[in-house]
């Protein structure tokens, strides 16, 4: 089995031309869940709609090392497009994302549920650039309102798709705890749903 160094290097020698030309801005400069304000960075690293944008090595290796701990084939070569859309925590129209050609397939978890051993497919792991978030509150004289934080805004996002093998809340949480398990021991996340690391949906 390869490492995730080595899966690294084999990928990124076969697909070099085509992740460089793909451009997603996920420059390393923001790859950290961090206390920074988006605005300390620079216009490629908010991907400028005339930038190309740098796709990020760690990124890469963190998605494949979780590929390679459930089990996941690792794609020769992986694919990043635009995913054009609006939404208010969106401002500049799309999103880069992977969706044709993600770079883990094909994996599994396997956990216990009430003592009786269960395994959930993983349909995909693909990395895409994290949008901003609404948050929606009353302001001082109590009227709602709804504010854009375009903090996280470009940061690398690892999105795992299962597959629909979970059979009630109870086992969703049960699967949940233990990938956040897996992510936290290869030390790809801390996921922390308190900061936003660990989502799900």
């Amino acid at each position: 089995m390869l490492s995730a160094g080595q899966a690294w290097e084999e990928y990124d020698d076969r697909g070099r031309d085509t992740v460089n030309q793909a451009g997603p801005a996920l420059a390393p400069a923001i790859a950290e869940m961090a206390e920074e304000r988006i605005a300390d960075h620079g216009c490629e690293e908010n991907a400028a709609q005339s930038n190309a944008g740098l796709l990020n090595r760690e990124a890469v290796v963190c998605a494949i090392k979780f590929g390679l701990a459930v089990g996941a084939s690792i794609a020769p070569r992986s694919v990043f497009a635009r995913k054009n859309y609006f939404y208010p925590d969106l401002p500049k129209g799309y999103q880069i994302s992977q969706y044709d050609l993600p770079l883990c397939v094909n994996g599994h978890l396997e956990f216990a549920f009430d003592g009786v051993p269960r395994r959930a497919g993983i349909t995909r792991v693909h990395i895409e650039e994290d949008t901003g978030r609404l948050v929606h509150r009353l302001d001082g004289n109590g009227a709602e309102v709804s504010l854009v934080d375009l903090n996280r805004s470009g940061v690398p996002l690892m999105e795992i798709v299962s597959q629909p093998d979970i059979r009630s809340a109870a086992e969703a949480g049960v699967f949940l705890r233990k990938l956040r398990q897996i992510l936290r021991f290869i030390e790809v996340s801390d996921a922390d749903m308190d900061k936003g690391s660990f989502r799900c949906d």
